[in-house]
């Protein structure tokens, strides 16, 4: 399904193309609207997300209210990967 699209993001371009079935086989689609939120700082991170459309804003929000953009993601691209594989050491 999102094989062609998982090969483009470079954590995952040097797969074989078995190793990236497996993968693909695991994946569960979700659908985020504008403005919806994927998760919380301070959140522990279940899973890592792949953005297969679209963008999405990372941000914290000042005390005052105001939103202060850390870094705008653009598809193809990996989120929370980090936090999740720290999980396993």
């Amino acid at each position: 399904m999102f094989d062609e699209i998982l090969k483009k993001i470079e954590f995952f371009s040097l797969l074989s193309p078995k190793e990236i079935e497996l993968i693909n086989n695991s994946c569960k689609i979700i659908t985020l609207n504008k403005n919806n939120i994927l998760f919380y700082e301070g959140e522990i991170a279940k899973s890592f997300y792949i953005l297969v459309q679209g963008n999405l804003r990372l941000y914290k929000t000042t005390a005052m209210g105001n939103e202060i953009i850390i870094h705008n993601f653009t598809q193809p691209t990996m989120l929370a990967e980090m936090a999740t594989f720290q999980k396993l050491f």
